[in-house]
């Protein structure tokens, strides 16, 4: 190679080797023509490169999936299909070298887009038959020359269309949903889902302003016989000629609309539709279609208009409404006028992204009768004008211009396309899914962090090209990187916590960074509950941090202008922290040494055996005996701090007693116990209260769960006191 090839080569080998992935599932000559293109090659420049490709689709390369990742091929197509209109004879010269290369091609199945006989002579029986000898799989609906919508003499064309409907029949098992005119379906108005199961894309046929589509028309009914159509004095599109004009809010517009609706809301890829007259034209059609039922497909943005009557080919921009400078198309006297308001891609690359808006492609190149495009001696100079609307045209005044097919292969993420024709004007697109961009977040465990406990950090990312790479900032000087990973912080704080996911694209990666702060609490777990029922390590604080001496502003635990503490204090299965207004992680269980209680001044009620509603109980009972039932039952009374005045106010929640739930080591479901030697009197019982005395200089350990709440502040916890009790008075 010359250093400037050698070049080129270095830097797309890796699109080529793409290429061939997708190559050993698709048609080889496809690959080739893309990477000759990507390195600026024809197929005649470059004989040893298509050497090269013919030795590598025929040999096994293992190294092939480490070269070009899975994820980055191009998807295997889930079905294929070719389709093209304008036929005439299929026994010329032309006709046959069309039939045999669809024949050779391996396309699932064709679809004919009208005017499929030329020959007034040549009926759809015999047209079919001679079709079907050498491609069986044959879906057709109808144009000008089908119908018997013409004088025939001077138009060419059969009076029959029935005799196509019988000879070329429906063939793909699929089952198919009619429009709305009884005895009107296949290969009039139609659509079908496909594949029959799990599909991908449905394909709609409709048959705007075909005159006698419903067989109608007679010597009776048209003086002008055998004429039945606009082009006979003007004859309007109306039932009365069999013709559908598909005019606003009309049956078959409707239908054709909803069918769209259906197919989106059953979460079907693709939407196919398929008509054999044109709205935009580069070469000699009007708006025959209607520009109201043109429009409405744009506004739905189907993903493909396909159609013929053009002999051309034409591939259009991708289209789409708006809400400002394209609300429609417009047209005047037939000819659609031109807005680049309603371009939203120029195809120019070769690629449009799915969604977005509606790829026309007219393909009306199989007879051998091209028209011109893009010239003022067609469509009476006018549709010169409309040539802007198109991306790619081929006419008998294109270089190379050729007769043939368009082939249609569908992935669940991309439709690529590829025209084949006879010389050497070739040409391809795709509408690919765009690829969702690349996210990334993290979750870390346990939730509430301590100091020398190991933290797990764990990513989910989509999108982008995998593989990812991961790498961390843990906000205390240390780095890392992986998924997942693992950090152990020294010291307690709040750590900001980022995140740098790196994609595979080239040549230029993507990267998404995600952020937390966390909040590390105190070694844990220093003071496990007494309670086994308590998951939560509770975490040591004074009498005065607990209660911020009555007001909830400025304490540790506020969580609001209006709340602090734990949401619902008689939870049984409170949350073990909450953040508060600072974005500090703090716990909601806490452990007050140094206080006690004095029973003469606590009020007793006993509702041990009824829960809590917000434990899954009902109604507290009526103790008062107003009628009502009590919305709380409580043992209250005040808290003090020993060795000073300092009070507070405690709330026994007895759904505790009601659940059995008890401390290690003591014999009954109580609030309060403590140890007695065995030597001293026995207990005093007050309601579910317990309190067993001891001798006036013993001190005992003394358990308490319970919540502690000032009364003048909304702000309240769950608390283990824990302490060395002096004898209760």
């Amino acid at each position: 190679m010359t250093g400037v090839k050698q070049t080129l080569w270095r830097g797309y080998h890796r699109d080529i080797f793409g290429i061939i992935w997708q190559a050993k599932t698709e048609l080889f000559k496809r690959a080739q023509v893309k990477i000759l293109r990507r390195l600026g090659h024809t197929a005649q420049k470059a004989p040893v490169l298509t050497s090269f490709l013919v030795i590598t689709l025929l040999t096994s390369l293992p190294y092939l999936s480490g070269l070009v990742p899975p994820a980055q091929a191009s998807p295997t197509p889930t079905f294929t299909f070719a389709a093209s209109g304008d036929f005439g004879s299929l026994t010329s010269t032309t006709g046959a070298n069309n039939l045999a290369r669809l024949s050779s091609s391996g396309i699932g199945f064709f679809l004919g887009l009208g005017s499929l006989s030329y020959n007034s002579s040549l009926t759809g029986d015999v047209w079919c038959s001679q079709f079907k000898a050498k491609y069986s799989n044959i879906e057709i609906i109808p144009g000008d020359h089908d119908t018997g919508g013409h004088n025939s003499t001077t138009f060419g064309e059969t009076h029959s269309y029935e005799r196509y409907v019988s000879n070329c029949p429906l063939t793909l098992g699929v089952p198919i949903t009619c429009g709305p005119v009884a005895g009107a379906c296949y290969a009039k108005e139609y659509y079908f889902d496909y594949p029959a199961t799990n599909p991908l894309a449905r394909f709609i046929f409709a048959s705007p302003k075909i005159y006698n589509i419903t067989g109608v028309c007679t010597q009776a009914l048209d003086p002008y016989w055998p004429g039945c159509s606009s082009q006979t004095k003007n004859l309007p599109c109306t039932d009365q000629y069999g013709c559908w004009p598909y005019a606003k809010a009309d049956i078959h517009y409707n239908w054709v609309s909803a069918a769209i609706d259906n197919a989106r809301s059953l979460g079907i890829k693709w939407t196919i539709v398929a008509t054999h007259k044109d709205c935009i034209s580069a070469s000699d059609a009007t708006c025959s279609m209607g520009n109201d039922f043109f429009n409405m497909l744009l506004s739905k943005k189907v993903d493909l208009i396909i159609q013929a009557h053009d002999n051309a080919y034409e591939r259009s921009k991708q289209l789409a409404l708006n809400g400002g400078s394209c609300t429609k198309i417009d047209n005047l006297d037939g000819y659609p006028i031109y807005n680049s308001a309603c371009v939203v891609n120029s195809g120019s690359s070769g690629s449009y992204p799915a969604g977005a808006g509606t790829i026309v492609v007219i393909q009306g190149a199989w007879i051998n009768d091209l028209y011109k495009v893009n010239s003022t001696s067609v469509g009476n100079g006018q549709t010169i004008a409309e040539a802007p609307y198109f991306a790619k045209l081929m006419g008998s005044n294109t270089a190379g211009a050729g007769l043939g097919f368009v082939k249609y292969s569908v992935s669940p993420t991309e439709i690529d396309v590829q025209t084949d024709f006879t010389s050497t004007f070739q040409e391809s697109f795709s509408i690919i899914s765009p690829q969702a961009p690349l996210s990334a977040s993290f979750a870390y465990s346990p939730t509430n962090p301590t100091v020398g406990n190991s933290e797990s950090f764990t990513v989910t990312a989509s999108g982008g090209t995998g593989p990812y790479t991961f790498n961390w900032n843990f906000g205390d000087g240390s780095a890392g990187s992986g998924n997942p990973t693992t950090h152990t912080y020294a010291a307690q704080g709040n750590y900001t916590v980022s995140l740098t996911v790196t994609d595979s694209a080239s040549p230029t990666p993507a990267t998404k960074t995600a952020t937390q702060t966390i909040s590390v609490l105190p070694p844990s777990p220093s003071y496990p509950s007494w309670n086994p029922n308590v998951r939560c390590s509770a975490t040591l604080v004074t009498f005065a941090q607990a209660t911020n001496g009555g007001p909830l502003t400025g304490s540790l635990w506020q969580t609001s202008l209006t709340s602090g503490g734990i949401p619902n204090k008689r939870a049984l299965s409170p949350p073990c922290t909450t953040m508060n207004t600072q974005g500090q992680l703090v716990s909601t269980f806490v452990q007050i040494n140094g206080v006690y209680i004095n029973s003469t001044f606590s009020n007793f009620l006993d509702c041990s055996t009824t829960y809590d509603p917000v434990n899954g109980g009902v109604s507290y009972p009526d103790r008062n005996g107003d009628g009502n039932p009590d919305l709380y039952c409580d043992t209250t009374g005040p808290i003090f701090a020993q060795g000073s005045n300092a009070e507070d106010h405690y709330e026994f929640d007895q759904d505790w007693l009601a659940a059995g739930s008890r401390p290690l080591g003591t014999s009954s479901a109580h609030c309060l116990e403590t140890r007695r030697k065995p030597t001293a009197p026995a207990p005093t019982t007050l309601h579910q209260f317990r309190v067993f005395s001891s001798e006036p200089d013993t001190r005992d350990t003394s358990l308490l769960q319970c919540s502690i709440k000032r009364r003048s502040s909304p702000l309240q916890l769950h608390v283990e006191f824990r302490r060395w009790l002096h004898r209760l008075r």
